[in-house]
């Protein structure tokens, strides 16, 4: 993985093509601000291996679990390798990135 997410990842830069999916529009990814829970996560879903992919009902209720963990709930739970209050922090720090880029733009 070179650590350049997508930015502007919506269904018009998914293409399907017979069986096979790809991501376009690569003009918009940039490094990525470090949080590893995403990076994880992106990892799993590009695994080469389609059976070792998470399945739609498990990013639901991981990208449910940290959106929880942004509003102050479970704060001391731990599921998908994380903590609540890790989870937090590590969306705060992207926002606070988010914050800095959007009033320093190169």
């Amino acid at each position: 993985m070179l650590g350049y997410p997508h930015k502007n990842f919506h269904s018009g830069n998914i293409l399907l093509i017979d069986d096979w999916d790809y991501i376009s529009d690569f003009g918009q990814s940039g490094p990525s601000n470090g949080q590893i829970s995403d990076r994880k996560l992106a990892c799993r879903c590009m695994n080469t291996n389609p059976e070792k992919r998470p399945t739609a009902s498990e990013l639901y209720k991981e990208i449910g679990f940290w959106c929880n963990c942004t509003h102050d709930e479970y704060q001391e739970k731990e599921q998908f390798g994380y903590k609540g209050k890790e989870i937090k922090v590590m969306f705060e720090e992207a926002d606070k990135t988010m914050l800095e880029k959007d009033n320093n733009p190169e």
